[in-house]
Order: structure tokens, then sequence, then C-alpha cells
């Protein structure tokens, strides 16, 4: 249980029996692209319930007394949508049930970005398609959005979070990795999730 707790991802990959292969690393990669478009979509959903509070602007006894009452006569749904990470759990009980101990691991970005790492370094295939779509962390993608000032890169779009505050952004390469691309900056572009959907795994013209 304390070295679950140290390891998690050598704990997780061991007693889960998690390979250290291409499609393992491919899998891995679908999933955490998956749960960080999951985690926008959600932070969007939250950031108009916010923006709806405020423009209502009811009183904070109200809220903390009567909340589910005040927002039924209003006709406002606040949404408890949260993300479903996928929980792995090792737990161990005394024999006599009387002590236990449990160490919980939420696949979360950053666990999901560690355990893509790990299978990096294991299986090294740094110039493959796997090993591309590994490098694409949530890091690395919050600072190509940063770089490109949250903005789709399609000249004919141009849309941006300044204009459209729930707009779902995604990382583009813009040489596919299918095709030989990689997951380098200068590679890399913002694209809404109209464009990105557009271009698929075209090569630039």
């Amino acid at each position: 249980m304390r070295n679950a707790s140290m390891d998690p991802i050598k704990y997780l990959m061991k007693y889960f029996k998690i390979k250290a292969n291409q499609e393992t690393l491919a899998d891995v990669q679908r999933v955490a692209e998956d749960i960080s478009r999951l985690e926008e979509a959600v932070a969007n959903v939250q950031r108009r319930e916010a923006e709806i509070v405020a423009m209502i602007n009811p009183p904070a006894f109200i809220l903390q007394r009567y909340a589910d009452e005040f927002w039924g006569l209003v006709g406002v749904h606040l949404s408890p949508i949260t993300v479903p990470y996928p929980n792995y759990k090792f737990q161990y009980v005394s024999a006599g049930g009387n002590s236990g101990q449990t160490v919980n691991i939420n696949l979360d970005t950053p666990t999901l970005d560690a355990l893509s790492e790990t299978l990096v370094q294991k299986i090294r295939w740094a110039k493959s398609v796997a090993g591309q779509r590994a490098l694409m962390t949530a890091r690395l993608r919050g600072w190509i959005k940063d770089r490109d000032r949250h903005t789709c890169q399609n000249p004919a779009c141009g849309v941006s979070v300044a204009v459209e505050p729930n707009l779902l952004l995604e990382v583009d390469h813009i040489i596919p990795v299918s095709k030989g691309g990689l997951s380098e900056p200068e590679n890399l572009q913002t694209l809404c999730w109209r464009c990105n959907r557009a271009k698929g795994a075209k090569m630039p013209a």
C-alpha cells in the first residue's frame, strides 16, 4: 500500500497488467484526449452557470437556506455535472477486518499524462505515431493555446474565446502524425472544434 501511494503509475501498470506497447499507448492517449475535451466542456458549462448566477445575483441567505426552491421558482436548473474520472483502487484489509488501507488513483489528466510518459520511456518509440501522440500532454496543449491567444488559427475562421467565451478549442498537428508530423510547437496550432473536424488528417495546402 505504501509503495502504491508513492509510485502509483508503477503499481497501476503492475497489478492491472497495463502493457508497455504501442496499442496501449494509443488507448491511453485516446482516453486522455477525450477526458481533456470533457474537462473543457464541463468548465464551459460551469462558467456559463456562474454568469447566470451573477446576473440574477440572489441574496446569500437565500442560496444558503433555500437554494433549490429559489432556482425552481426562477426556472433555472444548475447542472451538477462533473468529469467521471475512471478510478483504480488498491485496498488492504487485515485478516480480522479491524483495520485497512486504501489508495485511490483517479485517471485524471495529470495521471494520464504521467502514464503516457512512462509508457513512452519504456517503449522508446519517439518517432512513431503513438510516441508523438504521447507527447501531447495537457501542459503542451495549454501552452499552444496560450501562444495562439486562444484563437482558431484557420484564416477563414479566426474565432476566439474573447468573442465566444464558451468556444471549444483543440490543438491540431499541422502535418498530421500519420504522415510524419511531430509534436513540436512549430507543427502545432490551435483550431476550434469545427475547423479541426473539417481538417481531419489532411496535409496543409
